[in-house]
């Protein structure tokens, strides 16, 4: 008996054994088909990263020259190496530049003097816009650490090319200012989300210059503007490009931080692994990339709209992965920015064609010239811009209702850190004998 009963417990701790083998092997298994899943998702996003990357490499963006002929090569490489040499300038004379820029005022002889010693390295920089694609090339592996463009300097030789222009003749002044503004959308097609901010500062920067020298030209000297600006305005850049990079960067970190092979240790591996379902969910959003393409000027608003439901489901991962919040929280203020460029070079395009054909007619329409084409839109508001003629006829203004969507009638007035409208002032003044009509004082005719 004593026999039989030592038996049993060893039956039973037989059965225990057993049954803990069996759960053993049930979680090896487990664990073994979580890992296999995770590391064959983690391989298949890999290869779509990898293709992405590729594809994005491809872009060049291929616009039309603005005058003479074509040059085989690469515009923002050709720009940027214009640039090499070119020594910032001090806070002062920038300053003092921009001051000068905006408000028309006349150059100093120390500002005379820069222009001549920078005259080389400018000329260089205003030949490069001829070429026939523009491209900034960049090391996305590098992630944050990547070589981004030397903006700063790009915006000193701009002014001091704005600077030259209002001591040129008008033809002349015009060419330069248009150059200026190409240069600007040069940046874009390659390079990282700044780049569309950057455009619109030289955009901005050009628009008073041309403005005033617009006002001096004569009819054959407007039509050419207006027919650079035209090419200019309904030939933007491929925003959405600055996106499909930004994508690209983020996938490589959410790569860096799934992958095992370069791990130190064991608990690291171990760490990889338990984050990867996180890692991978949230690399998940980032595939496909290039469908940000579709995101150019001549579908905004409504690429806009699309862009913002789009992060919807980025802004759920916002408590589980910080870092995605991070890489999106300032694409909306950048594409703000383009879109403000881009109304500003707009409101240049309608406002030099009615300069045109005031010179031609003698006297300012009483709507504004290609205000109505679906490509010269308002981009905040997808309707014509705004156009009035001062009531006292010695100007006139174009404008678009800004990213708040208020028609202010063409207001100067700011909010925040912006005006309430996208506005130009075109003088008027100087062309006697040209009488100037000036009944549509008030409110626009499009809708509030």
């Amino acid at each position: 008996m004593r026999n039989a009963g030592a038996a049993a417990p060893a039956r039973r701790d037989r059965s225990i054994g057993r049954q803990l083998a069996v759960v053993v092997t049930l979680v090896l298994v487990g664990l073994s088909g979580h890992v296999g899943y995770y590391e064959w998702a983690y391989r298949g996003l890999s290869r779509s990263l990898d293709a992405d990357l590729g594809t994005w490499r491809r872009l060049r963006w291929e616009r039309p020259v603005l005058r003479g002929t074509p040059g085989d090569g690469n515009a923002a490489q050709e720009e940027f190496a214009a640039l090499a040499g070119f020594a910032a300038l001090p806070d002062p004379v920038r300053e003092a530049l921009a001051d000068q820029v905006r408000y028309g005022k006349p150059l100093g002889k120390d500002q005379l003097a820069l222009l001549q010693e920078r005259g080389p390295a400018l000329d260089h920089l205003r030949d490069a816009t001829t070429h026939t694609f523009a491209r900034t090339e960049l090391v996305p592996e590098r992630g944050l650490a990547m070589r981004v463009p030397d903006y700063p300097r790009m915006v000193d030789a701009s002014l001091l090319l704005l600077a030259r222009a209002e001591t040129a003749p008008p033809d002349e002044c015009l060419r330069i200012a248009n150059d200026v503004i190409r240069l600007g959308q040069d940046l874009v097609p390659g390079g990282p989300l700044e780049a569309a901010s950057v455009s619109m500062r030289l955009t901005s920067l050009a628009a008073p210059v041309i403005a005033r020298c617009a006002t001096k030209a004569d009819l054959t000297t407007l039509r050419r503007s207006a027919h650079e600006l035209h090419t200019l305005a309904t030939h933007a850049p491929p925003t959405g490009a600055t996106i499909e990079l930004q994508d690209i960067v983020t996938a490589m970190k959410l790569r860096k931080l799934a992958t095992l092979a370069d791990k130190p240790d064991a608990s690291a591996v171990l760490a990889a692994l338990l984050d990867r379902p996180k890692l991978l969910a949230a690399w998940a959003l980032y595939t496909d990339p290039t469908r940000f393409r579709q995101l150019v000027p001549s579908h905004y608003p409504d690429a806009i709209d699309d862009w913002k439901r789009e992060q919807d489901a980025r802004a759920r991962m916002q408590t589980q992965m910080p870092m995605v919040a991070n890489d999106s929280a300032g694409i909306l203020d950048f594409l703000y920015d383009d879109m403000r460029g881009q109304a500003i070079l707009r409101d240049l395009t309608v406002g030099v064609a009615t300069l045109a054909d005031r010179a031609y007619r003698g006297k300012l329409p009483t709507d504004a010239v290609g205000a109505r084409e679906p490509e010269l839109c308002d981009p905040f508001f997808g309707k014509p811009l705004g156009y009035r003629i001062g009531s006292d006829g010695t100007e006139f203004v174009v404008w678009s209702v800004g990213e708040d969507l208020h028609d202010g009638n063409g207001s100067d007035e700011w909010a925040d850190a912006a005006p309430l409208d996208v506005t130009v002032h075109f003088p008027v003044v100087g062309a006697v004998g040209m009488p100037v009509v000036a009944k549509e004082e008030g409110r626009s005719k499009r809708g509030p």
